[in-house]
């Protein structure tokens, strides 16, 4: 049976984490769950240990790097990628484990996603990125995205950018094989649209996602 790890990078979640690890430890109470925190100071990492799961500390912050350790220190056929404040239950799991042990061509890909929030804004997004999946097979981190750690390991890891190392991790990993996206569709929160108005934070992150893909790097602060 394919052996599957959960990384989960974090900052400053603890509040957020007791319900996804919740969640996610049902699914399978043998699953490997691995936080790695990138400097909290809110409790984050007694939260994650009080919970059962494995912490590492990164001396780096940052989702890339993060990841990256997270990754180094499992032995797992796949890995999966889940952000603290994204929900999951064992219909994902099956869905996973059906996709990567039914096709091994299949390197990795991620989840359809909806936001726990009323607004037809992040509705609409959402019903955007399932066709962006469908037709380009790019995935975000709020996406539940999955690897095998094989494929990991030949693409050299997660950019260790400031932002979009998940954007273009998935590009990466659509131009060296087949990848998936998957139902049913995860959970996340919507607090960052919530907090800066669900408009104009889709609008800036649509500018910069336009600005990356036109290789401005300097311009998005990816390196």
């Amino acid at each position: 049976m394919t052996s599957v790890a959960v990384i989960i990078p974090a900052k400053n979640e603890a509040k957020e984490l007791p319900e996804t690890l919740s969640r996610l430890l049902a699914v399978r109470p043998k699953l490997c769950v691995v936080v790695v925190d990138g400097g909290s100071s809110d409790g984050t990492v007694e939260v994650a240990r009080a919970l059962g799961v494995e912490v590492l500390e990164s001396k780096v912050a940052g989702r890339g790097p993060q990841i990256n350790l997270g990754i180094q220190s499992v032995c797992a056929d796949v890995v999966w990628i889940v952000h603290a404040d994204t929900w999951i239950n064992g219909a994902h799991y099956e869905s996973l484990l059906t996709a990567m042990e039914g096709d091994w061509r299949l390197l990795g890909g991620g989840f359809h996603r909806t936001f726990r929030s009323p607004s037809l804004v992040l509705r609409w997004t959402c019903r955007l990125a399932s066709l962006r999946n469908r037709t380009l097979g790019w995935h975000l981190g709020d996406q539940a995205m999955f690897v095998r750690k094989s494929a990991w390991a030949r693409m050299g890891g997660f950019p260790e950018w400031s932002r979009f190392e998940d954007l273009e991790f998935s590009r990466r990993l659509g131009r060296m094989g087949a990848i998936a996206s998957l139902h049913p569709a995860v959970s996340t929160s919507a607090r960052r649209f919530e907090r800066g108005g669900s408009l104009v934070v889709t609008l800036r992150d649509f500018l910069l996602t336009v600005k990356y893909l036109a290789g401005w790097e300097s311009r998005v602060g990816l390196k």
